[in-house]
């Protein structure tokens, strides 16, 4: 953690001081930033409505405060194709060591080490989902010279395997929908001109292998012949959030930003059998946190950074049309992960 840490604030620094050496970029030219400005705004205007204060202060540093720093370093120091393909490739990198290293570790443990560096399964499965897009990108520029095509596809099919090793059914319904969207795109932005057998097609394929992996998911948590019908019946999600809601509306500012806000809150329900600390839902965790303005501050976020990609798609150079459909995928397979 200080390592990182250490790194970030270095980074940081450097762009700092090239941005007042400089004077640009203008940080009104960042994508949705009136929107990103109140979404990491709102925990401390609302702090003072906090169940706990100080707790909600911290969970603001970490969740919010370091990621910004991340934001406005990459968005300063990132400005030309050189910088990009540098910073590609670092994060490539990064990713095939640590997607190589999650699949060895379950394969000789047996199973997923929740407190391993790489992250637990649900951590892993959002961060194949994240950076996966960027391939997109590296495809256009051919990274990696005549090698690219195939070495991203070797990339994504390890993502996927991992994917399939963390057990998460959520990671099929956000893949699948990347996958669907990325036809969708490519064909919008004039890259791939399939007939339309082909395009409709396609999207079945996607469509029935997404629901066939998640059904081996499945399977793998609850044992093969499991009752489908039966499991999501049982589900305790769908009573959750219906108490979740119920919460927000006698709160409509919510109880506090924070992850574990929950448990702060309402600390009789532990050791109950329909305990829950958090509502497995990014929307309605945001409005039990930080009520109403949450949550239209987050659908204000994913909906602003969705427009802004998508019109990159009517762009002639096929390098932002290429930036659109990544940004695109990442926004769609973030949200519905």
């Amino acid at each position: 953690v200080a390592l990182r840490l250490l790194s970030l604030f270095a980074a940081f620094g450097i762009a700092a001081w090239l941005r007042w050496k400089d004077g640009e970029p203008h940080f009104a030219q960042l994508p949705a930033w009136r929107w990103i400005a109140l979404w990491a705004a709102l925990p401390v205007l609302l702090s003072p409505v906090s169940r706990d204060v100080a707790y909600s202060l911290r969970e603001w540093k970490s969740e919010v405060l370091y990621g910004m720093l991340a934001l406005s370093t990459f968005f300063v120091l990132v400005r030309s194709e050189q910088a990009l393909r540098t910073t590609l490739r670092v994060l490539i990198a990064g990713y095939a060591a640590l997607t190589l290293w999650a699949i060895g570790a379950r394969l000789h443990a047996g199973e997923w080490i929740e407190s391993s560096y790489f992250g637990g399964t649900g951590t892993f499965s959002t961060y194949v989902v994240t950076a996966t897009p960027l391939f997109v990108v590296a495809w256009r520029l051919r990274l990696f010279g005549a090698r690219t095509s195939w070495l991203m596809a070797l990339l994504l099919t390890l993502g996927l395997c991992a994917g399939l090793l963390t057990e998460q059914r959520s990671f099929w319904l956000a893949s699948g929908l990347q996958v669907a969207a990325l036809l969708v795109l490519l064909r919008a932005a004039r890259v791939w001109k399939p007939s339309p057998a082909l395009f409709w097609g396609g999207l079945a394929a996607v469509a029935a292998l997404s629901c066939w992996l998640l059904l081996e998911a499945i399977a793998r948590r609850y044992g093969p012949g499991t009752d489908l019908l039966s499991l999501f019946s049982q589900d305790p999600r769908a009573r959750n959030w219906g108490q979740v809601v119920a919460w927000i509306a006698e709160r409509p500012l919510g109880y506090g930003f924070g992850r574990g806000m929950m448990a702060k809150a309402f600390p009789e329900m532990w050791g109950r059998p329909d305990m829950f600390w958090h509502a497995h839902n990014v929307v309605l965790n945001f409005g039990f946190q930080l009520g109403v303005p949450g949550m239209l501050a987050l659908l204000g976020v994913f909906g602003a950074l969705l427009v802004f990609w998508l019109r990159l798609l009517r762009e002639e150079n096929s390098a932002l049309r290429a930036a659109g459909i990544a940004g695109a995928l990442v926004v769609l397979g973030v949200f519905a992960r």
